[in-house]
């Protein structure tokens, strides 16, 4: 499985001085002309280029790493950098998913806000632990992987002081094995991993790449210790979904011993496996306002079916087809839950054609008592992808008070972002952003902190990389 080429965020140079409330939603629309009309506040470009991991942002900092191996301080308020660190990257010639083949920091980054740390991983087999006020480095791991063999893609994510990482080939190319690796924060070690090419059906086969952006997702609440995350497929095994490839994945949190798989599922389309992190939700069961007294798991194929599953039995409870089948994988994002009004939100780069049940855009569902999803609303945003180039949408973010939230999504190559109401749909603004570059497509999940809304373009006219905030 190739990943779906999708440069994500890039830290800012200056920030446009546009007013913007998520607490007060009606006013939001408001602040849309002078976005797109404040010349003054353009932001300049990354001068290093090539593309960025998505940010995190503590405070007014936020914490961004772009593909020549540099990660940045950012102060949110004014744009101005606050430190620096050289992180490394490697060239990658036989791989065109980034510019120039120069793949560095491509995950998000996580932090520890108590201790004052943040994890980081590089483009040269180095996992950092660095210091959130200046950037030096407190302790660090060489050879997590081979970084000539192995890119982590996803997210890194920390939960009860362990680090989990995942990692995938340079564009499937060659004999690797994907891996989840665990790092424990106490011995600063590599603790356990997990080769979901190695199984029942043997061991020394190769794939099984792990390439959501997200990384694992946690799962917690009742009765569940677990990650999950969802993989390519096998490359030379009895099939491609043999040992634990091409499928959804529970593992034990502590230890990564296997938990469940999912059942194997049909083929659609010839590149059909996951390149997306699955999301764990209504983690407490019956006592969410739901009623539903299951935890599940909501995670997008790359054939266009988002699949609904039992999050303690793995077994697929509902299936959507929401787009036409490629064999691009532009169905490569996560969906978004809000556990108070029982909403699950999906962004989606391409109709559904002929039936159009479901349109290119936003699409919330509401999840009932009986643990099943009801469409309620579909928005349209962006523009149809109806070939089978690399186009996605980027990862819906829901920010705001309760019976006010707003849902923010990005359309990839059509380089808007749009904020829309949560419980009907209802599109309240929109931006494009090329009114500050000249192609600034938006891949990354916006982050809204503070009052800001932080949003990543990839100004693909120039190779360079910027972070919008507005307010």
């Amino acid at each position: 499985m190739k990943p779906t080429t999708r440069p994500t965020s890039k830290f800012p140079s200056q920030v446009p001085n546009s007013k913007l409330s998520t607490s007060k939603p009606s006013k939001l629309l408001t602040s849309v002309p002078s976005a797109k009309s404040s010349t003054s506040s353009k932001p300049t470009r990354s001068p290093t280029g090539n593309s960025g991991a998505s940010y995190l942002v503590n405070m007014n900092v936020a914490f961004i790493g772009d593909e020549s191996g540099t990660f940045y301080a950012v102060n949110i308020q004014d744009g101005s950098i606050v430190w620096t660190k050289e992180l490394g990257y490697l060239t990658n010639s036989g791989c065109n998913d980034l510019p120039d083949g120069q793949f560095g920091v491509g995950s998000t980054a996580v932090f520890d806000r108590t201790a004052g740390v943040v994890y980081a991983m590089g483009g040269v087999g180095v996992f950092f632990a660095l210091s959130m006020r200046d950037g030096n480095t407190i302790w660090s791991i060489a050879s997590v992987v081979d970084p000539a063999i192995l890119r982590n893609y996803g997210a890194l994510n920390l939960y009860r002081n362990v680090i989990y990482l995942t990692f995938a080939s340079y564009c499937d190319i060659g004999n690797y094995q994907g891996k989840v690796v665990t790092i424990s924060l106490t011995s600063r070690k590599v603790t356990h991993s997990f080769t979901p090419a190695n199984g029942p059906a043997g061991t020394g086969y190769y794939g099984g790449g792990v390439w959501g952006a997200g990384g694992v997702s946690i799962g917690f609440g009742l009765r569940n210790n677990s990650i999950y995350f969802a993989t390519g497929n096998l490359k030379n095994g009895p099939s491609e979904s043999s040992n634990y490839c091409d499928k959804p994945v529970q593992l034990n949190a502590n230890d990564l011993s296997l938990i469940n798989t999912s059942p194997d599922l049909s083929t659609l389309v010839g590149d059909d496996d996951f390149g997306a992190t699955p999301v764990f939700f209504n983690k407490y069961g019956a006592a969410e306002k739901s009623g539903c007294s299951k935890q599940l798991l909501a995670v997008e194929r790359k054939d266009g079916r988002l699949l609904i599953l039992d999050a303690n039995t793995l077994q697929v409870l509902q299936t959507f087809q929401m787009m036409t089948p490629t064999s691009n994988g532009q169905f490569v994002s996560s969906p978004a839950w809000d556990p108070d009004s029982s909403m699950l939100i999906v962004s989606l780069p391409r109709d559904l054609q002929y039936t159009l049940s479901f349109i290119h855009g936003v699409v919330g569902f509401k999840l009932r008592s009986d643990c099943s999803l009801i469409k309620v609303w579909n928005t349209a945003v962006g523009q149809s992808n109806s070939g089978d180039g690399n186009y996605v949408f980027s990862p819906p973010v829901i920010a705001g008070p309760v019976g006010k939230r707003v849902v923010f999504v990005g359309t990839g190559f059509w380089n808007s972002l749009h904020a829309l109401s949560l419980l009907d749909g209802t599109l309240l603004w929109s931006v494009n952003l090329d009114g500050y570059a000249s192609s600034a497509a938006v891949f990354g999940a916006a982050t809204v902190v503070n009052g800001t809304v932080l949003v990543g373009g990839w100004d693909y006219g120039t190779t360079g990389r910027i972070l919008y905030a507005f307010r």
